[in-house]
Formats: C-alpha cells, sequence, structure tokens
C-alpha cells in the first residue's frame, strides 16, 4: 500500500537562499534510494510538500524531514493510502510562489506521459481541499496565487 502526506511547516532558510537548492538536492538523494515521488512549493515564510511511497517508508522519510532543522513548526495532514502514486516519475517537483505557474520537476529514472501544467492541475485537485476559503489554515493565504484564489 502506497501512502501520500501532505504538511506544512515555517521556513527557517531566507526564501531567496541556495538552502532551497539544498533541500530539493537532499530530496532527489533520498527520494530515488527509497522511491518516495512528490512535489515541494515554497512560499517566502513556509514549505508545502506532497510526498508518497511505500507506507513504511514514507512514514520514516516524514520523521527524517520532521526532524529537519531547515523548517519548523510542521502541520501533517491526514495521510491518504493509496494504490497508485499521483506523482509516479517525479523525485521531486517544485514551485514557489514568485513564479507559481511554472513547475521545475526533478524527474525519477522513468518518464511519464503528463504534461506539467497536468501534474501541476493534479496537485491542485489533490490539496485543494486543504486551501479552501471555508477550511483556511495558516498556510491558505500564502497559497492564494498558487490556486487563483480570492485574498
Amino acid at each position: 500500500m502506497l501512502a501520500q502526506f501532505l504538511y506544512y511547516s515555517t521556513a527557517c532558510i531566507a526564501y531567496k537562499s541556495s538552502g532551497n537548492l539544498d533541500v530539493l538536492a537532499s530530496a532527489r538523494r533520498h527520494n530515488i534510494h527509497n522511491q518516495i515521488t512528490g512535489f515541494l512549493f515554497r512560499t517566502e515564510d513556509h514549505f508545502v510538500q506532497l510526498l508518497e511511497g511505500h507506507h513504511d517508508v514514507a512514514v520514516e522519510t516524514m520523521g527524517r524531514i520532521r526532524r529537519d532543522v531547515r523548517h519548523t513548526d510542521m502541520v501533517v495532514l491526514p495521510v491518504m493510502l493509496t494504490k497508485q502514486r499521483s506523482f509516479s516519475s517525479w523525485l521531486m517537483g517544485y514551485a514557489d510562489a514568485v513564479n507559481p505557474k511554472a513547475f521545475s520537476p526533478i524527474l525519477g529514472p522513468e518518464q511519464d506521459n503528463f504534461s506539467l501544467e497536468d501534474k501541476r492541475a493534479h496537485f491542485i485537485r489533490l490539496t485543494r481541499p486543504y486551501i479552501s476559503p471555508d477550511q483556511r489554515r495558516p498556510i491558505a493565504a500564502n497559497w492564494g496565487q498558487f490556486y487563483d484564489l480570492p485574498g
């Protein structure tokens, strides 16, 4: 069984620093070895990540992420169990609040036939319930431009 985790946290590294590239490089190294796939969104103050993998490995990965000193105040939303990956070829996709519609995938060993826009739309479908105006969380205001929500 596969597990999908979605979390948000407060960033402890500057928004426009090389530390963000370090986060992505670290994710890629870990994810390729552990067959984890997913997507990371960075706002000025927060990280939002959806990651997926075999349940036990994904749980271990979430523990490692929770201990990472590059962020704090991590809030993990309820785990979703699934039989199929949503980001099967993405070791870690990435977008930020400056250019939220431009995805930068870091692809896994295999490619798939879905466009970046298809992947973006899929990420939005998966995570939108957590940021809808009637279910606002502390991060929701920062997600607004990514989801084209009113402020």
